[in-house]
């Protein structure tokens, strides 16, 4: 049984959800001040997130992820 990220078509559908994410949070004037200006790292890091919550690999926790 395929997991739920492989399912999902892996990375490239995260990407594109993260990149939609971003782009409406930007333009979004009630929105756009908890996210600044924006970074281009925030939709790879959203993504690596995305795809280790929904059981890819865990490249979030393993590059990312705060310390404990």
């Amino acid at each position: 049984m395929p997991l739920c990220s492989e399912f999902a078509g892996g990375d490239p559908p995260a990407t594109a959800w993260s990149r939609i994410f971003y782009d409406t949070v930007l333009r979004d004037p009630l929105l756009q001040p908890l996210f600044g200006d924006g970074q281009a790292a925030h939709v790879e890091h959203l993504t690596m997130f995305t795809a280790e919550s929904f059981g890819g690999p865990a490249r979030f926790t393993a590059e990312l992820a705060f310390a404990t």
